[in-house]
């Protein structure tokens, strides 16, 4: 089975949270990567570096460390691109839903990674997120969700 991540599961595994070693532990014994994410996921992840260098909670010093450790994290997944039919989507969902741009943006990432997967191998994907609004989201349009 193929796993689509949003950037909320994405991040414990770049940076420790309390849902860090359980987010690792069940990955890998459930083999959910490598996986598939959208290219914005990134783009959030950067943001949330910067705001911990603001913070202080990571220093110049430290950037360095980060900067490898998001490589190698950004080695495990395959990157969705936005086309025409994903960005008509994600405006639907954030009318239809009432999802926020980047939510609705990973939700059409992922509806289009499913309707290739059923198409190819007739079977659906997996949607690993930690945010309770999009993960109401995704059920609403027949995703299963992953408990953790």
């Amino acid at each position: 089975m193929k796993y689509y991540w949003d950037t909320s599961a994405v991040f414990p595994l770049m940076f420790e949270e309390s849902k860090s070693s359980i987010l690792k532990k069940t990955a890998a014994q459930k083999r959910w990567l490598p996986g598939y994410t959208s290219f914005f996921t990134w783009l959030e992840i950067e943001s949330a570096v910067c705001r911990r260098l603001v913070e202080g909670s990571i220093t110049i010093q430290m950037l360095s460390e980060v900067r490898m450790q998001l490589s190698i994290l950004k080695a495990m997944f395959v990157n969705i691109w936005p086309d025409e039919n994903i960005m008509k989507e994600s405006i639907q969902y954030v009318h239809e839903l009432g999802l926020k741009p980047a939510d609705s943006l990973h939700l059409s990432s992922a509806a289009f990674l499913n309707e290739l997967q059923m198409k190819h191998e007739n079977n659906s994907i997996g949607f690993v997120c930690y945010d309770k609004s999009l993960n109401h989201a995704a059920i609403t349009i027949g995703f299963k969700t992953t408990a953790i």
